[in-house]
């Protein structure tokens, strides 16, 4: 007869410090897609009004919020070899105590930069687009850009999200390099 032992957990392919590797890489492809889909949007996003274009330069809000996209993107795109070193060999590249504490500290800034832009981005966003124009035919030309404005800020905050998890990843990272 068999017998079967009550206690004893079934086997998974992954154990939960194999999949910390993938979620970080993950986070960051997803921070970094975000980012940049985001940019792309509010970038090229231009309207005519009256004798000129619309676009971000226009506002200091969004030439902040783009500023700090890119420096977002440029973050990422440095991070994001020592993540899929981390996922592929399951250990760090560099398996320094400061370098993690370094990691850390700008995870937290970066995210904190993202937060103050996406709410910079969206509140502007919303504000402009409940204010009235000088006349009706420019005025829904600039109502339709700050509804195309919503989009850029959408991926922004999935970004953010991104950005998110890998601060929370990398504060666990530091506890394991204690």
């Amino acid at each position: 007869m068999v017998e079967y032992d009550y206690d004893e957990k079934p086997s998974s392919s992954f154990s939960s410090s194999d999949k910390i590797p993938l979620i970080v890489v993950i986070a960051r492809v997803v921070t970094l897609a975000s980012l940049l889909i985001s940019s792309l949007v509010m970038y090229n996003n231009e309207v005519p009004y009256m004798n000129t274009q619309i676009d971000y330069h226009l506002f200091e809000t969004f030439r902040f919020v783009f500023g700090i996209m890119i420096m977002g993107i440029c973050y990422t795109v440095l991070l994001l070899p020592f993540a899929a070193y981390y996922m592929i060999a399951k250990k760090q590249l560099i398996d320094h105590h400061m370098f993690h504490l370094v990691q850390l500290i700008a995870d937290k800034i970066v995210f904190g930069l993202l937060a103050t832009a996406a709410g910079a981005s969206l509140g502007v966003t919303v504000e402009f687009q409940k204010s009235t124009f000088l006349d009706g035919t420019s005025g829904a030309k600039m109502h339709s850009y700050f509804t195309l404005m919503y989009v850029p800020n959408a991926f922004f905050v999935v970004g953010l999200v991104g950005s998110l998890i890998s601060t929370i990843l990398s504060s666990l990272n530091f506890n394991k390099s204690e």
